[in-house]
């Protein structure tokens, strides 16, 4: 082997958290332990597969990001205990590989919310709103910073979220997290500030144009991404890790620069700073990070 690969192969830290290599499998679709856009339950097809990626000597294993709110059926994450039962009975057995489990946790998508032509109709007769509610609220799941037309389609608009909204998100981000610690998972990452996702939607200032303590300032434009790991690390206890996705600099125009990210927010926000040297594959990166917890 080329003695240039050898670090990828040593041992590395996040927190308290010993992971055995610098080889990490991120979020990818179809690799969900909960489903996806289904009801929520334990799945087995994908615990299957994370457990074979495991058995090839990956390091640190991410499955698919799980939405706290599931915008079908309206499931809030933290109340399916049965699939957290589950999946602690699953875990001895993916830690006998030798690798960890970080599961990926995400606020929702906001008007990034993929819209098809049925969900225009649904959305827009009275009669089939009503009807389809208690399925698909979309209302409630494309809600954003700040109204705005949805990113796919200019005939379902986007609200402006309540801070009662906001903090239900916060609420369930940490009692969901608190759940997969009892079960035996080894840490979460809050699929947060990238890629035009709800978190990243808050940041951003074309979006966010509230006038309360989430839009303005850098600091009030982070402070649902920067909450959500304060909660956790309030509900899980200081040594569990907490990670961020973050994001690739948007330029100015998009009122924030990645030189100044997630550490802008402040470690009084509960700012995750972390430096990421990648090589991408199908879904596999080998990646060394320094992270900083609060």
């Amino acid at each position: 082997m080329d003695e240039r690969l050898n670090p990828l192969f040593t041992p590395w830290k996040i927190g308290n958290v010993e992971i055995k290599n610098r080889i990490v499998m991120t979020s990818m679709g179809g690799t969900d332990l909960f489903g996806w856009m289904e009801v929520n339950h334990f799945d087995k097809v994908g615990a299957k597969f994370l457990m074979e990626v495991a058995k090839n000597n990956v390091g640190l294993v991410l499955p698919g990001c799980q939405p706290v709110y599931n915008p079908m059926l309206g499931q809030w994450l933290h109340k399916n205990k049965k699939m957290y039962d589950d999946l602690a009975k699953w875990m001895p057995e993916f830690h006998k590989t030798g690798a960890k489990l970080f599961v990926q946790l995400t606020a929702g998508f906001g008007r990034s919310f993929t819209v098809s032509e049925m969900m225009e109709t649904l959305y827009n007769n009275k009669a089939l709103r009503v009807l389809s509610k208690p399925f698909m609220d979309f209302d409630k799941i494309t809600a954003s910073a700040s109204p705005s037309e949805n990113r796919w389609s200019d005939k379902l608009p986007s609200r402006e979220m309540t801070k009662a909204e906001i903090q239900e998100i916060i609420d369930s981000f940490a009692k969901s997290a608190a759940l997969l610690k009892k079960a035996g998972v080894d840490g979460v990452e809050v699929h947060a500030v990238h890629e035009g996702y709800l978190l990243d939607q808050f940041t951003l200032k074309y979006v966010n144009q509230r006038t309360d303590e989430y839009g303005g300032s850098l600091e009030n434009r982070y402070r649902f991404a920067a909450e959500i790991v304060k909660a956790i690390k309030a509900e899980c206890g200081h040594d569990f890790p907490a990670i961020q996705r973050g994001f690739q600099d948007q330029g100015p125009a998009a009122g924030r620069s990645a030189r100044r990210g997630l550490r802008g927010s402040g470690p009084g926000y509960g700012g995750v700073g972390d430096r990421r040297e990648i090589l991408t594959g199908r879904g596999l990166r080998y990646a060394q990070l320094r992270q900083r917890h609060l």
